[in-house]
C-alpha cells in the first residue's frame, strides 16, 4: 500500500493473477496445459545437471507422468479417485524408465537457463523423495509466484501511461492459463513484461545518462529473453529505442547496446548448434498427425533454399487462417487441447483490446 492507504495497479493486478491463475492451477488436471509433459521431464533433466539429456526418468514420474496424461487425452472427467491413485506412486528415484518414445528428444531442447524456476523446486523434491504429484504441483506454485512477480515488478516500473495496457494483456486467459502450468511460458512472459517495462521506463526520461545498474538488468533479462526460442532472440534488440540522449556519445551507445542485445543472441545461438550436434543428430521421429519429421534434414533444405523456404512462411502467414488462429489464440485459448472459449467472449475481448491501446495508453 502506498502512504495514503492507496493500493497501487501493479498489487491489483499481482492479486487478480494470483486469485484466477490459483484458479486454473487447481482446476486444469495434471498435463492439461500444452507440452507441461516435456517441461516436466526437462525440469528433471536439469535439476540432475543432465543438460544434454538424461537416459529417461525415475519410475514414478514416469508412471504418474503416462497416466495422467492419458487420461487428459481420454477427455474423461479426473476425479478424486484419479488424485489419490497419483499421489501414492512413490518416485523411485533409483530406478530409471527410459523414454519410450524419440519424439520426447525433441520436445527437451530448451536451454538450462530456461529452467531457472523449476529446477530447485524438481531437485528439492528429489532429494526428498516426495511424490511426483508433489513435485509438480510445487512447480506449477513457483510458475505462478514467478511469472505474476515478474509481471507486476514491470508494471510497478513502466511509465504510467502504459501500465493499463499491460495489466489488461497480463490478465488474458492465455496469459493466466499459462503463468499456472508447469511450463517455461511463466518465465518468459514474466521476463518479457519486466524487458518492456525497464526499456520503456529508460525511453521515457530521457533527462540523464542510463545508470550502471540499469545498463546491467537490461544485459541480464535481455539475454536470458533469447534463450526461450531462437526466434526470441531479437527480442533485447527492443532497447534500441532507448533515446540517443541516454548515452554520453555515439560510440557509447553502440557499446552498450551491443552488451544488451548481443550475448543473448550468441547464447541462443550457441545452444541451437549443441543441441544440433549433441542432441538430435540424424533424428527422426514422427508427429501425431503422422508425418516424418528429420530435423537434420530440415536445416539442410532451409540453407540449400533460404528463398523457398522465406516463401513457404509468407504462405503460411497470408494464405492459411494462420492470423486469425493466432489472434484466437492470443486472446483466450489455453492447454493442449487448445480451450476454446464462446465467439461472444473472443468479441469482447478483442474490443477491450483496441479500446486500451486506442485509448491513449
Amino acid at each position: 500500500m502506498r502512504p495514503h492507504g492507496k493500493p497501487t495497479l501493479a498489487r491489483i493486478y499481482a492479486v487478480i493473477a494470483l486469485f484466477a491463475g490459483g484458479f486454473f492451477l487447481i482446476a486444469t488436471p495434471p498435463f492439461g496445459t500444452g507440452d507441461e509433459t516435456a517441461h516436466f521431464e526437462r525440469s528433471y533433466e536439469i535439476a540432475s545437471l543432465r543438460f544434454l539429456g538424461a537416459e529417461g526418468l525415475p519410475s514414478g514420474m514416469q508412471r504418474f507422468l503416462d497416466d495422467a496424461f492419458a487420461k487428459v487425452k481420454s477427455g474423461k472427467a479426473v476425479g478424486a479417485t484419479d488424485y489419490a491413485r497419483w499421489a501414492a506412486i512413490p518416485l523411485g528415484r533409483d530406478a530409471i524408465t527410459a523414454y519410450p518414445e524419440p519424439v520426447r528428444i525433441v520436445m527437451r531442447l530448451h536451454s538450462p537457463l530456461c529452467y531457472l524456476h523449476f529446477a530447485p523446486v524438481v531437485a528439492a523434491g528429489a532429494a526428498l523423495d516426495a511424490p511426483p504429484l508433489w513435485i509438480f504441483y510445487a512447480g506449477r506454485i513457483a510458475a505462478l509466484l514467478c511469472g505474476v512477480g515478474l509481471i507486476a515488478a514491470g508494471i510497478a516500473r513502466a511509465p504510467q501511461s502504459t501500465r493499463p495496457a499491460m495489466v489488461f494483456l497480463a490478465l488474458l486467459p492465455t496469459a493466466i492459463v499459462y503463468l499456472s502450468a508447469f511450463n517455461i511460458e511463466s518465465l518468459l512472459v514474466g521476463l518479457g513484461f519486466y524487458y518492456f517495462a525497464l526499456v520503456a521506463s529508460l525511453a521515457a526520461d530521457n533527462d540523464r545518462p542510463l545508470a550502471g545498474r540499469d545498463i546491467l538488468k537490461l544485459a541480464l533479462v535481455g539475454a536470458l529473453l533469447g534463450q526461450f526460442k531462437t526466434g526470441y532472440l531479437l527480442l533485447p534488440a527492443l532497447a534500441l529505442i532507448i533515446p540517443a540522449t541516454r548515452f554520453s556519445g555515439r560510440a557509447n551507445r553502440l557499446s552498450i547496446l551491443a552488451l544488451i542485445i548481443l550475448p543473448g543472441a550468441a547464447m541462443s545461438l550457441g545452444w541451437a548448434l549443441i543441441v544440433k550436434n549433441a542432441m538430435l543428430g540424424e533424428l527422426v521421429y514422427s508427429t501425431m498427425d503422422g508425418n516424418r519429421v528429420q530435423p537434420s534434414a530440415q536445416l539442410a533444405g532451409i540453407l540449400a533454399d533460404p528463398i523457398g523456404y522465406a516463401a513457404v512462411v509468407l504462405r503460411t502467414v497470408f494464405a492459411t487462417d494462420a492470423p486469425a488462429a493466432a489472434w484466437r489464440s492470443f486472446l483466450a485459448l489455453g492447454g493442449w487441447s487448445n480451450i476454446a472459449v464462446p465467439a461472444v467472449v473472443l468479441a469482447l475481448l478483442t474490443a477491450g483490446f483496441f479500446a486500451v491501446f486506442l485509448g491513449g495508453a
